[in-house]
């Protein structure tokens, strides 16, 4: 069972595959606590050691659960078309020419690539996985060290926390398109006053 929810997870992630985990992942606990009370019962002793992973494991699965809940409705109303379009985009920003274009970056691991736009950027993994998009409030408060010549972002997803690390170049080019849009609002305030 956690083998065929494990394969269905992978080829398609959704909150109800995840919750087909947790309900596996309960019954392996409460099959590995029947053979713990059998063997009590039979030879005398209790050992819980094969009671810890499997009830750790549903707690994870429940957590993320729960974490991604209220996600429900929101997946439901996207339309098919969209997401078909989204992930033709994504596979485009994975698949582009970092000397070729100026406003795509990539994490020193090359993991993990973001398009720079206007008012913000949006991160993709390679492996598909995760994108979301960020402010650029949003980058800049993620931002580590300001100061460093190679910059480490950490966000806050709704997951994991997501950590990301980029070499001097692609760095400074995060720097210059934080630093566009604050030459800007310095620009407008001076000409406000």
């Amino acid at each position: 069972m956690m083998l065929g929810t494990g394969i269905q997870a992978v080829k398609s992630p959704s909150l109800g595959v995840l919750l087909t985990e947790t309900i596996v992942t309960v019954l392996l606990f409460l099959w590995n606590l029947g053979i713990s009370i059998l063997n009590f019962h039979a030879i005398g002793t209790f050992e819980p050691q094969g009671l810890i992973f499997p009830l750790l494991i549903a707690a994870a699965f429940a957590n993320y659960y729960r974490k991604l809940g209220h996600l429900r409705d929101q997946i439901a109303s996207v339309e098919p078309d969209r997401i078909k379009a989204t992930k033709q985009m994504c596979k485009a920003l994975v698949k582009k020419k970092l000397k070729n274009e100026p406003s795509v970056i990539q994490t020193t691991d090359r993991k993990c690539r973001a398009q720079l736009m206007d008012g913000s950027a949006f991160f993709i993994q390679r492996d598909l996985m995760r994108a979301f998009v960020g402010s650029k409030e949003d980058v800049s408060g993620a931002i580590v060290k300001p100061d460093a010549r190679s910059l480490r972002l950490h966000f806050n997803h709704p997951v994991s926390k997501l950590k990301y690390q980029f070499d001097k170049k692609n760095s400074e080019k995060l720097k210059a398109w934080l630093s566009m849009g604050a030459g800007a609002a310095a620009e407008s305030n001076a000409t406000s006053r």
